[in-house]
């Protein structure tokens, strides 16, 4: 399992060979290696974990993945070039806008749907983007990205990266 760790992650798609949209349940093969996070106050999602570095969440009534978080340990890159650990100035190489969402402090790219990308920095709008490291990365069910949330968040001038 733990080849696991060097899966691709694909937005919108999957990490480590966990697909968004699959249904978690005895018959995924990963099943039997994840341990049950409890949270009883969520109603709507199942969250499970394997080693504390992939999160999974799963829709209570339906058991399908709409989200998979990956952390310290994944290997895995986002197009070959961007992984945990690496920072944010890396981001510029896909030739896409970097936007903010200052309410949860993840960024997204523009022309990627269903990835973002987040630090364990408390202030993430105020650190240079050429020192501050990737700490996770979600991929999820690009549906829930419309317009209307994209339009809501805040351009990172990358002008002042490449001085």
């Amino acid at each position: 399992m733990e080849s696991f760790y060097n899966y691709p992650i694909v937005e919108g798609v999957g990490i480590g060979g966990i697909k968004i949209g699959e249904k978690m349940d005895a018959s995924n093969e990963i099943f039997p290696f994840l341990k049950k996070v409890h949270k009883e106050s969520d109603k709507i999602s199942l969250i499970y974990t394997y080693n504390d570095i992939i999160t999974i969440y799963c829709k209570k009534d339906t058991k399908l993945i709409y989200k998979i978080n990956v952390q310290k340990g994944y290997l895995g890159k986002f197009k070959n070039l961007i992984g945990i650990g690496d920072i944010f100035y890396d981001l510029i190489s896909l030739k896409t806008e970097l936007l903010f969402d200052d309410f949860d402090y993840v960024f997204y790219l523009e022309n990627y749907r269903g990835i973002c990308f987040e630090s364990n920095s408390i202030d993430v709008s105020s650190i240079d983007l050429k020192i501050l490291k990737i700490d996770f990365i979600t991929v999820y069910d690009r549906t829930l990205d419309t317009d209307e949330s994209i339009d809501n968040l805040v351009t990172v001038s990358t002008s002042n990266l490449f001085n």
